[in-house]
């Protein structure tokens, strides 16, 4: 009865908020949001599964792919103009056979869904998992064909396992060989705690079981996270662990050329996780150059600021409710990230917004969000109608109340601030073509602004890929630098992209020449003949400096040693100003 009571108040209250449309639009300090899902706009269903953003269809509108659960297909939603509404856009059922409600997606619980390009032929792919005894439920790769189709390749890239039941994943390039490796992280008690598998480039994946330290999971951790906390060029991973001690995966030398992981939660800060985290993601919320952690959990949340050198150190800048879903975006685009956190599945709440004012403070602007009270569960931002304000999709699992809806919180802010996009375009040897891990940094108005690409965050969804970076009243972008995820030295991984940039658009930035450029100034020419010459006749690899900024650079055949097959190449680069990719 008590139940039934339950569920009749969050329909009455969901109605309420939905029937008057001309009920007054809360706007605080420029900041506004319009649920579309709430109000009847935008109708994708009650849905409970992974979440995941990308462009399927290469059109620059942000698609949506949303996991099955428990038997339902998983959906891919288009992003078209909206016919009823000129200018809006909207998402539709791409409908079809895509490949995606085959017998092995329909046996699964897809809580699990992140999409990357592991192949590197610019279409993303996908990868979903789930929880629970089915056979099914052990890891699920399909193959984008590039033309609104996927192919189940699961067997031949082997990425199945056992025994397990895993509830987060990733993409990353662990190792920077320029192909995205797959991470996923399983509950007590199974045959696995982490599966990390080593791309081969070759459509296939290895175990690399023998680079993970042994580490005994405690409890379920619903969500992991890579970032490069301490500015090495080489991601680290975070596993937050209930009411413990975090594991955090610190990417090391192997000593013989490869990478490997130590575990190092404890020496550096990451613990007291919290009661329950669910969601992770890194952005830098107090513009001090590097990355800190925000983690949704049960009572507080658990938030982190890094001092440095990958140290974190835990703070508490406010107090959040149950927390599931979790994104860093910068509602107002005035260059300060605030927080939207959704939750809670057990219990209706409103989703959180917390708006950062600069001084090491939020306030608690939930009211902004113009939404309903209901239980919500996986969350991403996005930027689905190309306007530079950030907008959110939360799913909102009914789990078979009536009246359930998704959430699609369109910005509306009123502040006036600008922006710019960036999209990475990394095509190219040697660099994943998501650019998972690059780091961006925008120079405007005389302020710095660092982002970095996490494929795989929150609560195992993967967000909106093109970083937003609000500016504010300035019009005009001094610079934005570029590190990609490639090997090298870190001035020779760094692209310097001088502007000006005109504010208000998406810009496409992609590497400049690696191979021949010794000296690192985006050009191939004679300026790189000294450093090219020092490289050849010093094989001991001691020389530096200016004109030779990277060596790797100067190994044109990609035999690790720098001899006469590359001088023959390196006149060739010469002669056509570039080597070609």
């Amino acid at each position: 009865m008590r139940s039934l009571r339950f569920n009749v108040l969050v329909v009455v209250m969901a109605a309420l908020l939905a029937a008057p449309r001309g009920m007054a639009q809360v706007n605080i300090s420029g900041i506004s949001f319009v649920d579309r899902g709430l109000t009847g706009e935008i109708v994708l269903g009650d849905l409970r599964g992974g979440l995941s953003v990308l462009d399927y269809d290469h059109d620059g509108f942000m698609d949506l792919l949303i996991a099955g659960y428990a038997g339902q297909p998983t959906r891919l939603f288009h992003n078209v103009p909206d016919p009823l509404n000129p200018g809006r856009r909207t998402f539709v059922d791409a409908g079809g056979d895509t490949g995606l409600r085959d017998e092995a997606i329909l046996n699964s619980e897809g809580r699990i869904l992140v999409t990357g390009d592991y192949d590197n032929d610019g279409h993303d792919d996908v990868f979903l998992s789930g929880i629970g005894g089915s056979p099914f439920a052990t890891g699920l790769l399909y193959r984008n064909n590039g033309d609104g189709t996927f192919t189940n390749v699961t067997a031949a890239a082997g990425v199945r396992i056992t025994g397990a039941s895993c509830t987060s994943a990733s993409w990353c390039d662990y190792d920077l060989d320029g192909w995205l490796d797959l991470m996923y992280v399983c509950s007590p008690g199974g045959s696995r705690s982490i599966v990390l598998l080593r791309n081969n480039g070759n459509g296939t994946f290895s175990d690399a079981a023998a680079s993970l330290p042994a580490v005994t999971l405690e409890q379920i951790p619903y969500a992991h996270g890579w970032v490069d906390l301490d500015q090495d060029g080489w991601p680290e991973c975070l596993i937050p662990q209930s009411a413990s001690t975090g594991v955090l995966l610190r990417n090391v030398s192997d000593g013989a050329g490869g990478r490997m992981f130590i575990e190092t939660g404890a020496a550096d800060g990451f613990v007291d996780n919290g009661v329950a985290p669910m969601g992770v993601t890194a952005g830098d919320f107090d513009e001090d150059g590097d990355l800190d952690i925000a983690m949704s959990d049960a009572a507080a949340g658990s938030y982190y600021r890094n001092i440095g050198g990958g140290r974190l150190q835990k703070i508490t800048p406010f107090v959040s409710d149950f927390g599931w879903g979790v994104s860093w975006i910068d509602a107002e685009n005035d260059g300060d990230l605030d927080l939207y956190m959704c939750g809670r599945l057990s219990r209706a709440n409103f989703d959180r917004l917390f708006r950062n004012l600069g001084n090491g403070t939020f306030d608690d602007i939930g009211t902004a969000l113009n939404g309903a009270y209901a239980a919500s569960q996986h969350c991403v931002q996005i930027d689905f109608n190309n306007d530079g304000r950030q907008d959110i999709v939360t799913l909102n699992p009914g789990t078979g109340t009536p009246g359930m809806f998704t959430s699609v919180f369109e910005n509306v802010s009123t502040a006036g601030n600008h922006w710019i996009k960036v999209a990475l375009d990394a095509r190219g040897p040697g660099i994943n073509r998501n650019a998972a891990n690059a780091v961006v940094r925008v120079v405007a108005g005389g302020r710095t602004q660092i982002h970095e690409i996490l494929v795989g965050s929150s609560y195992t969804v993967t967000e909106d890929l093109r970083q937003n970076f609000g500016l504010g009243q300035t019009t005009v972008v001094d610079r934005i630098e570029v590190v990609w995820p490639r090997r090298g030295t870190m001035a020779g991984r760094t692209d310097v992209f001088d502007g000006p940039f005109a504010a208000d658009q998406i810009i496409t930035l992609a590497p400049r020449p690696t191979d021949g450029d010794v000296n690192c100034d985006g050009r191939i020419d004679g300026d790189d003949l000294e450093g090219f010459v020092t490289a050849l006749f010093d094989p001991a690899g001691t020389s530096t400096g200016a004109a030779l900024c990277d060596r790797l650079r100067a190994d044109l055949n990609h035999d690790d040693q720098v001899n006469g097959q590359d001088a023959s190449l390196f006149v060739g680069c010469l002669v056509n100003g570039g080597c070609g990719e």
